[in-house]
């Protein structure tokens, strides 16, 4: 199963502790179990970028553009 999150903090980016733990443990979690998991994390004014963590593809962005969302 494909699944993705969406989360302005990730652990493995921002530390540790509430919704940043919550989102890397879970999303561990189920891609163990063998789910294409993504995290998209927008900050504003954070950078651009792609990668693998402990199985998860965590994408980072500077702000979140959604087509038809005005």
């Amino acid at each position: 199963m494909r699944i993705l999150f969406v989360s302005a903090e990730h652990a493995a980016t921002r530390g540790t502790g509430g919704v940043g733990s919550y989102v890397a443990t879970i999303t561990t979690a189920l891609a163990e179990l063998g789910h294409d998991v993504h995290v998209l994390s927008c900050l504003d004014g954070a950078g651009s970028s792609d990668q693998i963590v402990d199985g998860v593809s965590l994408h980072r962005r500077p702000i979140m553009r959604v087509r038809g969302l005005s």
